[in-house]
């Protein structure tokens, strides 16, 4: 049962910025230190997760338009 109501509070916090995660999860939690410091763990490995995904494929896209300059110039 633990697992279903973090898996809800997770999917329901990440719908919302983050800036406001920690006082939806101390509202939501009703006083479950644990549950909401782990739901706050998820939510931040999965924000850290999105946001290394980007940077990364930001430097694939840098890196493919060097490679095509670079083959414009030859």
């Amino acid at each position: 049962m633990k697992l279903e109501r973090l898996d809800n509070l997770f999917h329901a916090a990440r719908e919302m910025p983050a800036a406001e995660w920690e006082a939806f999860l101390e509202r939501e939690c009703g006083g479950d230190a644990e549950l909401a410091r782990t739901a706050a763990e998820d939510l931040h490995f999965a924000h850290v997760g999105r946001l290394r995904d980007g940077v990364m494929q930001l430097g694939g896209d840098a890196a493919e338009i060097g490679r095509a300059s670079c083959r414009e110039r030859v």
